[in-house]
């Protein structure tokens, strides 16, 4: 991990020390047997989605939305899979520099959607940096 690490060009889990064995970039540093091994070591019991979850997740394009309250699970899955789609389709995405800064963004935005509150991440930068990024806008 550290010797891919040390050799990356780009963003990679193994840069916070996530190993994910179906990558095929550690065929290049694990054998096919000791990818299962890591794999299948201590592999957790996930459990099934329960039935009504399921059935809207098939159907997702057939469903009205949910109560936030009432049903707080189903208005999870709505609102992931409606922001996961505008991300795409108003390429949200491509005004992040990296993923960490579009999924930070995320969750704060997420955590206040309702309401009248503002918060930032807390993370700053030089203004060299800042005027480099907003060069672009």
């Amino acid at each position: 991990m550290k010797e891919l690490a040390i050799n990356c060009t780009h963003e990679h889990p193994c840069l916070s020390m996530i190993l994910d064995p179906t990558d095929c970039v550690w065929r290049d540093y694990f054998t096919k047997e000791e990818l299962v091994e890591i794999e299948e070591y201590e592999k957790p019991v996930i459990a099934a989605l329960p039935t009504e979850m399921s059935r809207y997740l098939k159907n997702y394009k057939n469903l009205a939305p949910f109560h936030r309250i009432k049903e707080p699970d189903m208005y999870w899955a709505h609102t992931s899979v409606s922001r996961a789609i505008d991300v795409l389709l108003y390429n949200i995405h491509q005004k992040y520099k990296t993923e960490s800064d579009l999924i930070e963004d995320f969750k704060i935005e997420s955590c206040f959607d309702e309401g009248n509150i503002a918060a930032t991440s807390g993370k700053s930068i030089s203004k060299a940096a800042a005027t480099l990024v907003n060069s672009n806008r």
